[in-house]
Formats: structure tokens, sequence, C-alpha cells
């Protein structure tokens, strides 16, 4: 079965069921979950090499099978930012503007992978999978290196249960939150 359940220190509180599973009052149904597993066994409806057809043409936010939509980055969002700045030299994130543009650009490449702002991390978009209500797991790597799992909490803005220790890791954690749960404008 997809999905994750309770709580998870790099995740953060609740759980979303597997996609697919919800039955007409929300709540985990086997004989719904089963159909849809003999339909489509696919959980993200992907093609080949992890891309999705759909996802070009700006098709990929809408093709997300959870609903998102509620992120938005602001210097207030995470308690630690303030302290963390100074010495990092930077005043904000990338916009949710830059990251749809850079996602929907390589969608229309058929490419799975976007180099996060600010840092020389790849982002692997097409492994983003949100987990509970806040959290997301994604694949990513560093310049050229071997592909790395990662866990964040956008409520709190933990990567991998901890505070970014760098402008470079605070990119991505905003990057995966906004893949995981911008609006795609």
């Amino acid at each position: 079965m997809r999905g994750y359940q309770g709580d998870h220190p790099h995740y953060g509180p609740s759980s979303r069921p597997a996609w697919g599973s919800e039955g007409k009052d929300g709540s985990f149904d086997k004989e719904t979950f089963q159909k849809n597993v003999n339909v489509n066994n696919n959980f993200y409806n992907r093609n080949g090499n992890g891309w999705n057809a759909n996802w070009a043409n700006g098709g990929y936010w809408k093709n997300r099978p959870w609903n998102a939509g509620w992120y938005a980055w602001t210097p207030a969002t995470w308690g630690w930012w303030d302290w963390n700045t100074v010495g990092w030299g930077i005043a904000g994130l990338a916009t949710g503007v830059t990251i749809t543009s850079l996602v929907n650009e390589a969608a229309n490449r058929q490419q799975i992978v976007i180099l996060v702002p600010g840092s020389t991390y790849q982002l692997t978009y097409g492994s983003v999978e949100a987990v509970g209500l806040y959290g997301v797991s994604f694949a990513y790597s560093l310049g050229n290196g071997p592909t790395l799992m990662g866990a964040a909490n956008c409520q709190a803005g933990l990567l991998d249960g901890q505070v970014p220790a760098t402008a470079a890791q605070a990119q991505l954690l905003n990057a995966v939150c906004l893949v995981a749960y911008g609006s795609g404008s």
C-alpha cells in the first residue's frame, strides 16, 4: 500500500492515505484501493524514466495525485529564518514563479530534474511525494554525485528533520515544498 501513516520526525504529524484508496467519506477503502491498483498500478501514472506525458505545457501541477496549493514561502514561514539569514547573506528564497518555470521547462524537455536556484543541488522533481499534511519525500543529488533520498517538513521548515545548515539547503527545502505543495504559478 502506498502512502504513509502516523507521525514521523522528518515529515511531521498526520498521515496521507494511499492515493486512489479513499472511500466516499475520505477514509481508506480496501476495495477502492484494489480496484485502482488493478486499473493503474503506476502510482504517479508515469511513462518511461519517471516522466509523465501529461506534465508537458504546465501540466505537472494539475497531475499531482494529491491536493496542493497551500505553500507560499515568506520570511515569517519558518521561525528559524531570521537568525540564519544574516550569516548566509541572503534575504529570500526562489519564488514560486521561478520554481514553476523550471519544472515546466524541464517537463517540456521530458526531463525530471531541475537545478535548484542558488545551489548546486539537482532536485528530481518527478520523485517528489507528499507525505502527511506537510511532509515531502524526494530524490536529489549534489552536482553529479549519487542520487540521495531526502525528507522535508514544509510547515516547520525542516530538511531531514533538521533546520537547514546552509543557504543552499534552505533553497533545496523551499524548492521541494514548492514542487509538492505550491500552486504552480
